[in-house]
């Protein structure tokens, strides 16, 4: 890959801090991009163009990371790469571009400079949909391909799991209320479960109408004396939040993390839960269509059982208590499985592979053709079928 520096081209890494959050991937890609052995000085020498913008964090919180208006910013790197010859070359059908943040995603394409430049390039964004970035449909639309979240460093979390072992069978926390498009949530948190589980489904906001839960509830059950726990916590809503740290051991205090779509087909808690090695049940039909990240270098269907969102919100409970069933013989498979791909997806990881992987997921899934054309161009004809070969994954 060409990594495009120098001039207007910094204008955004010059000029904006390096904030990390959940939707933020742009900086860590960046970051990793500087020194990475795959980089190359020459364009020519490249097959995929990087194009250093950093909307997700010129958006976020009204631009206060930033030292310049996110306008300025925008229009001066617009103005570079429309002039390099590099872009020109292909007009731009060989460059990427991340935009980790759905506010930055609107804001760049609702500049008319940059939906033309987007319309060719590849993008890769949280989620692949029409909801945060419209191109007109008399433009080519853009190969689009997922990055995920990201999680807060590692290092400074503390994963260990309990001594003796999850308490919990199920642990859901979000918010369930005051969307359509929370429907599965509120069915989870309806849900009447089979007393020998011992679950925390919880709403993160609360709605008149639903009981807040008391701090004895969001506590971790004791166990009976048969061994099985008996303490269930399905519904209630927890009136200001909890501290990322309490959910964080909350988390690795389930059996399984019971992962249900909101808005979008995948949420920061998918990394969440791999970050301290507990499986997951995702209920989401387009996860794996509109969601998962590096989907040519992570099976994701092999350490995730994923429910059928449609069912689950006729029968929660009878989806629940098959799952469980089905899955707890199985779970230290699913977490060993889950833990051998956590460098593959974790971005603020020391040592991880996300940044190989996203590089990886756009070669073979965008820029097959472009391969073939370059590698013809550069007269190397042998190469050019063996990049169409590759073309494996396709979303």
């Amino acid at each position: 890959f060409y990594l495009y520096s120098g001039g207007e081209f910094d204008v955004f890494t010059d000029h904006c801090e390096k904030f990390m959050w959940s939707k933020g991937v742009e900086v860590s890609w960046l970051r990793r991009l500087q020194n990475h052995p795959w980089r190359r000085m020459d364009p020519v020498e490249a097959y995929v163009k990087i194009v250093p913008a950093m909307f997700s964090v010129a958006v976020n919180e009204d631009g206060k990371y930033c030292s310049l208006p996110i306008q300025e910013m925008s229009d001066r790197l617009l103005a570079a790469l429309l002039d390099s010859p590099i872009y020109k070359r292909f007009h731009g059908k060989d460059h990427m571009m991340v935009i980790s943040y759905y506010k930055g995603e609107q804001y760049a394409s609702s500049h008319a400079g940059w939906v033309h430049a987007l319309a060719n390039m590849s993008i890769a964004t949280h989620v692949i949909n029409n909801n945060y970035i419209s191109i007109p449909k008399d433009l080519r639309q853009p190969c689009r391909v997922s990055v995920g979240h990201q999680t807060r460093d590692p290092a400074t979390i503390d994963t260990t799991p309990p001594p003796n072992g999850p308490s919990r069978s199920l642990f859901f926390i979000g918010q369930a209320y005051g969307h359509s498009y929370y429907g599965s949530r509120k069915a989870a948190m309806v849900t009447p479960v089979n007393g020998k589980h011992s679950n925390l489904i919880v709403a993160s906001k609360c709605y008149p109408g639903i009981t807040k839960c008391t701090a004895e509830q969001l506590m971790p059950p004791p166990e009976s004396q048969n061994g099985q726990n008996r303490s269930n916590t399905v519904g209630c809503c927890i009136e200001n939040g909890v501290p990322y740290s309490s959910y964080i051991n909350m988390l690795k205090d389930a059996n399984f993390s019971l992962n249900i779509k909101g808005g979008d087909a995948g949420s920061s808690r998918t990394f969440d839960a791999i970050l301290v090695g507990t499986p997951q049940f995702i209920v989401s039909n387009f996860f794996m269509a509109t969601y998962a990240p590096f989907s040519c270098t992570v099976p994701w269907w092999r350490f995730v059982k994923f429910l059928d969102d449609a069912v689950f919100n006729r029968k929660a409970a009878d989806v629940i208590e098959k799952a469980l069933k089905q899955m707890i013989p199985q779970r230290e498979e699913m977490k060993r499985l889950q833990d051998s791909f956590r460098m593959d997806l974790l971005w603020t990881a020391q040592g991880s592979l996300s940044a190989n992987n996203l590089l990886v997921q756009v070669g073979k899934q965008c820029m097959h053709s472009i391969f073939v054309l370059a590698t013809h161009v550069q007269g190397n004809a042998h190469i050019a079928r063996h990049a169409l070969h590759n073309h494996l994954c396709v979303a």
